[in-house]
């Protein structure tokens, strides 16, 4: 019995043992089996070691088409440039003035020390006063969420889900009135952690019409014919212990990519000021809002400087180009509801 006819039998013909059984008389089924396994071992192993056969989706398959992918990558590359185009291009008009925009920022909702009695008298009089439009410039909550700070937020009086509660509150507030928001520091801890600008998306369930930018607003402010260009950030570039606005106008004088007459900046809880200053040969105004946190435990520890009792920042804007401003909320009330009666007419 020739071992490797019967291989070709069993493997290439097909015939099934009891076919095969009778063509050898001679031999015991057992024998005629155990003599094609033996063959089979060593044609195995006259052949090397075996190679698999995979069947799968496999690490050589492309799981996305590149046509598709360079087409996806060019359309979100022509969107992010309109988009950028359109923030240099952005324009909030009125038809005549005066108006008043009031700068908040470092409200820091749910944190300790945080003067909610102001802030609500605040809110109240901007609502109240014809032509007086309120304006968001970040870290309008505490947020600890990241690091170290995360640590913090275990026996506080306020969840981040309560912080946020308080946010919405607030925005709501400011009602059909505000102007733009623009993300702080605090607030955009939440996109650094989970990659959600959960900030743009409280803002858009209140006011979706409003401007917002988690760090620059560019806006071309029109009253009348009157043009005033802002530029607002939370935080500027450069400090100066001589000079709360040194930032922005440092910037007014070297980013002229960027060319504003009204600068707004936050952050450092240093003080509510603003500030007039040659910008090119122009009358340029440098705004820092102050904080509504008014005992700040991080500040005293650090030893920074007290911080004057200005929170809020009014800019009253006329037709006739010029910027007005004061240090009391009060008196920028008073002034706009000397300019208007009380329908809201000049």
């Amino acid at each position: 019995m020739d071992p490797e006819t019967l291989f070709k039998m069993r493997e290439e013909d097909g015939l099934d043992w009891e076919r095969i059984y009778p063509l050898f008389p001679d031999y015991k089924p057992s024998s005629l089996r155990g003599a094609l396994t033996r063959y089979k071992q060593r044609k195995a192993r006259e052949a090397g070691p075996p190679t698999p056969e995979i069947f799968g989706v496999t690490a050589g398959e492309e799981m996305l088409d590149e046509a598709e992918v360079w087409e996806r990558v060019v359309a979100m590359s022509r969107k992010r440039k309109a988009v950028e185009t359109r923030k240099v291009r952005q324009v909030i008009r009125f038809s005549h003035g005066p108006i008043c925009i009031v700068n908040l920022a470092d409200i820091h909702a749910g944190g300790t020390g945080v003067d909610y009695d102001r802030l609500d008298q605040d809110l109240a009089l901007i609502d109240e006063t014809p032509g007086m439009f309120p304006a968001v410039d970040g870290d309008i909550l505490d947020n600890f969420i990241i690091g170290k700070l995360a640590q913090l937020q275990v026996n506080r009086d306020f969840s981040i889900a309560a912080e946020w509660v308080l946010v919405k509150k607030i925005l709501t507030m400011m009602g059909p009135k505000l102007l733009w928001a623009v993300g702080g520091n605090h607030d955009k801890w939440t996109y650094s952690l989970a990659g959600i600008d959960y900030f743009r998306e409280v803002v858009k369930s209140i006011r979706p019409g409003v401007l917002y930018d988690q760090d620059e607003i560019l806006v071309d402010v029109y009253v009348g014919e009157a043009l005033f260009k802002w530029r607002i950030r939370h935080k500027w570039r450069g400090s100066s212990q001589y000079s709360p606005t040194h930032a922005i106008e440092k910037a007014a004088k070297f980013d002229k990519g960027k060319e504003f007459d009204i600068g707004i900046g936050a952050h450092t809880h240093e003080a509510g000021v603003a500030r007039f200053f040659n910008n090119g040969g122009k009358t340029g105004l440098a705004v820092l809002c102050g904080a509504y946190k008014r005992h700040d435990d991080h500040a005293l520890a650090m030893g920074f400087p007290k911080a004057n009792d200005m929170t809020a920042v009014p800019v009253i804007l006329t037709e006739d180009g010029q910027i007005l401003t004061s240090n009391s909320l009060e008196a920028a009330a008073d002034y706009m509801a000397a300019m208007y009666d009380d329908k809201g007419e000049k």
